[in-house]
């Protein structure tokens, strides 16, 4: 049973959002971000920051194999950085608070 979960920024959802043309990054960032989850929420959990280390190990891992696909198809994130598009907002930002205060306004409007 897991006792706490990681909480994350819709940063796909705000890709596909602000840049339709970007839908193929977006899922790839869905995707891998599922994958995640899948593999280290039932291990890690969140509820402290010691256990929040483990599951960003954890990541880490299932990056380099479960998810290795799905990883390595998110990182179309750095082009559209490099482009500074409509999207690059959803992945600018070194806060949970700076990617809130663009999101809110993206999914919510002003």
């Amino acid at each position: 049973m897991r006792s706490a979960h990681v909480v994350e920024a819709n940063g796909a959802g705000c890709i596909a959002l602000l840049d339709p043309s970007a839908i193929d990054c977006a899922k790839a960032v869905q995707a891998l971000d599922q994958c995640e989850h899948a593999a280290c929420d039932p291990v890690c959990g969140a509820a402290s920051a010691m256990a929040f280390d483990d599951w960003d190990q954890c990541t880490a891992a299932a990056n380099a194999c479960g998810c290795k696909s799905w990883f390595g198809a998110s990182d179309c994130i750095k082009q559209i950085t490099a482009d500074g598009g409509p999207a690059a907002q959803c992945l600018i930002g070194q806060t949970f608070e700076d990617f809130f205060s663009v999101a809110a306004e993206v999914f919510c409007g002003n």
